[in-house]
Order: C-alpha cells, then structure tokens, then sequence
C-alpha cells in the first residue's frame, strides 16, 4: 500500500521546482529564441530534499526511517510542553550550549557531558527536559533560555499567530487585514513574495456561501435570470445552504 507524509509535502515542493524550471526556460528562450520542453516527476522533485538520506544509503546502505523531532548527532533535539499546556522547541548545538541548559534544569549526570553520551541516552534525557519545562510558564521558560545560547523557540498556534500577527509579517503585507462578512474582521495569508513592479491589487475576503454562482452561471453558461432563478428555487443553486 501506499504511504503518506503527515503533511503533503510533493505538491508545494514541485510547484517550487516546475515554477523555477519554467523560469529557466523563459530565460533561455530570451537569450536563444529557442523554448523547452518541461518533464518534471514529482518524486524526484521530492528525491532532491532527501539528498543526505540518499547519500547514506548510496554509502552506507542504511535506509533511514522516521525520524520525528530528532536530529542525527543533537541531543536535546525536541518539542517539551509547558505548565501552561504550551509547547516550546529546544535544541542544543553544541556542548557549550548544553552547559547553560544543564545549569538552569539543574541537570548533574555525567552521562550527558558529550553530545556523543547525549545521544546514547536520548530517551532519559527528553524524560528529564520535559520534566523541567512541565513546571514553568512558557513566557517564563523564554525569558531564561533568551539569555542563554540554548537554541530555542515557541511552538505557536496558527490562531495566535493570526489573531497578532509578528510586526515583521504586518510590515512586509504577507498578513494583510480583511473583513469578512460573516466572521468579522481578521488577517489573511497572502503570497510570500512581493514583486519591485507589481501591486498586489485589491484584497478582498474569501467568498462566502454561493457568492459567485449567478455570476458564473450567467457568464459560463450564459442563463438568463428566469433560468437562474429556477435553479434556486429548486436547491440547484443560490446563496443559501440547504
């Protein structure tokens, strides 16, 4: 049977690669006034993000699994919940850095002296690291680690994310404010890119329920209004849901 990732990572992943590739080919065209022809896979589209997992096995013969938060070689290398049932991401990079979380968690186990012992008792040591975040408040927890060198960051919900946004997602119009007829007034993702020569134009709010259905069916199939009508009065179509 087929098996999935937890998100469905080829799609986006092979937009990127077919829009750089068409790119390619504009370019070429513009410099020979020759076109291309475009043959793209999306597994190996998809391939080119496992590079190193491929490498090792070309090398090693060793398939890699799941692999979940963890990292090859870091060690803590994670996600532990907080007091307040928040989630905060925690990463030491090197042992120094270790150092400065043990200091603070109160750790004393010559077992996790080395990020090479660390790794070895991986399992003990997140038990012990969840341990510690589980007593504080997130912002708390934050305000500790920001003086460390302790790599780190909140685990943020897409509602707190949305409901105030960072100044830089506001600053840059990626988070632009709408209001919305139905659920009021709240900000939308728009395209991550901004382009030197074009606007982005009117922003408007997602359509609701039937919004456009006369609009497209007069237009597409060009009814007329007694025939649209009808429609409506039978369920077929309108704006309200049934």
């Amino acid at each position: 049977g087929a098996q999935n990732t937890g998100g469905l990572i080829p799609d986006p992943i092979t937009g990127f690669y077919f829009a750089a590739s068409i790119l390619a080919a504009l370019c070429h065209r513009e410099q020979t006034g020759e076109g291309q022809r475009i043959d793209i896979s999306m597994i190996e589209a998809v391939a080119t993000q496992c590079g190193d997992a491929l490498l090792d096995y070309c090398a090693t013969g060793n398939v890699r699994g799941p692999t979940g938060n963890k990292h090859p070689s870091m060690c803590p290398h994670n996600v532990y919940p907080t007091k307040d049932e928040q989630w905060i991401a925690i990463a030491t990079e090197t042992d120094a850095a270790f150092r400065e979380l043990a200091e603070l968690a109160q750790f004393q186990d010559e077992r996790f002296a080395t990020m090479e012992s660390r790794k070895q008792h991986e399992a003990v040591l997140d038990a012990l690291v969840s341990s510690w975040t589980r007593d504080q408040d997130c912002a708390n927890l934050s305000n500790l680690l920001e003086k460390t060198s302790v790599t780190w960051a909140v685990v943020e919900e897409f509602e707190s994310v949305y409901a105030k946004p960072n100044a830089h997602f506001k600053a840059r119009g990626f988070l632009h404010e709408v209001i919305h007829p139905e659920s009021g007034k709240h900000f939308m993702a728009l395209n991550p890119w901004l382009y030197r020569d074009t606007p982005r134009g009117t922003i408007t709010h997602s359509p609701c329920f039937g919004q456009h259905s006369a609009e497209v069916l007069r237009e597409s199939l060009e009814l007329d209004d007694a025939s649209y009508q009808d429609l409506v009065e039978r369920g077929i179509s309108g704006t309200t849901r049934l």
